[in-house]
């Protein structure tokens, strides 16, 4: 008789047959079976049968048998097992940002609103309908319904903690997408750190924990202030315009101010940070579907924002802190701001009358059409005034006014056909104490569809006005002294001249503005004044200054009487 023991000996020793493919036990086959598959087919029996064979024929009891077969089964069972554990360890290890629940426990509505007293114990959460706005469409984001979000709200409306913070922690716990990708870029890289900081302390709360602590860890060794990564292969990345980490690839990625003020008002930085945008952001995170939000104030018509809309393929939530109807059109769920009333306000609870009106108040007029109400610059004007420009019809003109005024026809020049910036010409009379602007021309001509614009236009002018003469303004570098001398080749037998500007631009234009403020300053009714009216009451924050640039030298060279002769184009 031999041992339950030794049977299992005999068998680690006979070959490893724990280890084999699962077999059902043979209750079935008698001994005699056994013995004749032995005679006939021995490469076809399995290590258990063999096992059984040999220990069958040493067994006194079928006690002993049971314990056998029962033995047998249980190590079935393990190599199950075994198979089992290995197969998820290594579904496990696959990236993948695998939806393991489609129906989330709460929304991300709902998840904002609990966790909102453990990151924010001392600040009460005051809710509002742009919230879950907001939170509906960040929703769709996360799960592909909108690739391209850019989302337009006043300071202070939770637009960072929404996107920054509570989006990507809902979705790596409530939304069981642990393995989700995440990259936040910002102005500064300071700003980016610091919601960082905020998500991980979210995660590390008792309350987070207990709900979904089981779903992901925080990885140790990857545990940094712009970075961290969690056992699910999921990370989340916090960087600048040109930091680290903006050589990986996400599934989403945000940008967050991706200017500040102070930025905006420089044309080489919005220029230098949309040409890094346009360089490096395309790539990334292609290959995983990536989807991108933008959000944050509107700072100058040509910003991040006013480039993107340019572009095209955003979806646009734009709400202004005091209601403009149609300002918004509705996105693809259906959704638009629900406001009636023109002034009606975004949050009255949190941001009641008296505080915007107090904040308007200390604000520039750009300042608060920009970051208030969504509008780069003010309606009304910043520089220039909307109420400076008097329009007269022809009829209303001095009748010697073609005859007696000194005119300038002053160029702005630019070289790009079908985009970019504009080349405008600006006809502009002095007429005893008034300034008389009669004509604009402007469009967007290559360097050759240019000059013969220009030159057209001139023998226009010089066959109406007796004292007239060009003037153009010479752009810096080799560049511009070329196209400079090719103006003055092809106006030969005119009064052309060539000036290069100094200082910026602003001081350039006060001249000019000191003008219009003091009502000196009349403009030929025509199809072209509101173009220019709106140039001029954008500035400093609109897109465009062509024609403030060339109304500026128009009027400087009228009022020192410089460069005129009767032209007769001979």
């Amino acid at each position: 008789m031999i041992s339950l023991a030794s049977h299992r000996r005999w068998a680690l020793n006979f070959g490893p047959w724990t280890k084999s493919k699962p077999q059902r036990f043979p209750t079935k086959m008698t001994v005699a079976e056994l013995a004749r598959k032995a005679r006939q087919a021995p490469a076809e029996m399995t290590a258990v049968e063999r096992a059984m064979l040999v220990l069958h024929q040493g067994m006194s009891s079928e006690k002993e048998e049971t314990k056998l077969r029962a033995a047998a089964a249980v190590a079935q069972v393990e190599a199950i097992n075994q198979r089992d554990e290995l197969a998820n360890r290594k579904k496990a290890e696959q990236p993948s940002i695998r939806v393991v629940s489609q129906t989330p426990a709460i929304s991300l509505h709902e998840f904002v609103r609990q966790a909102w007293l453990h990151l924010e114990p001392d600040v009460a959460f005051v809710d509002n309908w742009h919230i879950h706005a907001l939170c509906e469409h960040l929703e769709a984001a996360l799960d592909g319904r909108i690739s391209q979000l850019l989302v337009n709200v006043p300071p202070g409306c939770m637009k960072s903690l929404l996107t920054s913070v509570f989006l990507p922690m809902w979705a790596w716990g409530p939304r069981q997408m642990p393995a989700t990708r995440w990259m936040f870029i910002s102005y500064d890289q300071k700003l980016s750190s610091r919601d960082s900081r905020k998500c991980r302390t979210l995660s590390r709360s008792d309350w987070y924990q207990k709900s979904w602590g089981h779903v992901f860890r925080i990885v140790a060794d990857q545990n940094q202030k712009w970075r961290f990564d969690n056992d699910a292969h999921g990370w989340r990345i916090a960087t600048s315009v040109g930091g680290l980490g903006t050589g990986e690839h996400p599934d989403i990625l945000v940008a967050d101010d991706f200017l500040n003020a102070a930025q905006a008002k420089s044309e080489t930085e919005r220029t230098s940070r949309i040409e890094w945008w346009d360089a490096t952001i395309p790539t990334r995170g292609v290959s995983r579907g990536v989807r991108r939000i933008v959000i944050g104030q509107r700072l100058h018509e040509d910003d991040l924002c006013g480039h993107l809309l340019a572009e095209g393929g955003w979806e646009h939530i734009c709400l202004p802190m005091e209601f403009e109807p149609g300002r918004m059109k509705p996105t693809s769920l259906g959704w638009t701001d629900s406001r009636q009333q023109p002034g009606e306000l975004l949050w009255p609870a949190l941001f009641p009358r008296e505080r915007v009106d107090e904040t308007i108040r200390t604000m520039r007029p750009h300042h608060a059409a920009g970051q208030l109400q969504q509008r780069p610059s003010a309606p009304q004007g910043e520089i220039f005034k909307r109420e400076w420009f008097q329009l007269v019809s022809l009829e209303e003109l001095p009748v010697d006014l073609f005859t007696a005024a000194r005119a300038i026809r002053y160029w702005d020049k630019a070289s790009t056909e079908g985009a970019g910036a504009y080349t405008a010409g600006v006809l502009m009379a002095r007429y005893e104490r008034l300034w008389f602007v009669m004509d604009v021309h402007r469009g967007q001509w290559a360097a050759f569809a240019r000059e013969n614009e220009i030159k057209a236009t001139t023998e226009r002018d010089a066959q109406e006005w007796t004292n007239y003469a060009v003037w153009q303004e010479q752009e810096p570098g080799s560049g511009g002294k070329e196209s400079a001398e090719n103006t003055v080749r092809n106006l030969a037998g005119y009064a052309i001249h060539t000036e290069r500007v100094t200082g910026d631009k602003q001081s350039r234009w006060e001249p000019w503005e000191a003008q219009l403020d003091a009502g000196k300053v009349r403009m030929l009714r025509a199809d072209w004044n509101q173009a220019y009216i709106d140039e001029h009451c954008a500035a400093p924050n609109g897109r465009f200054k062509d024609q403030i640039d060339a109304s500026s030298g128009a009027f400087s060279k009228l009022a020192k009487k410089q460069g005129f002769f009767v032209a007769t184009g001979e």
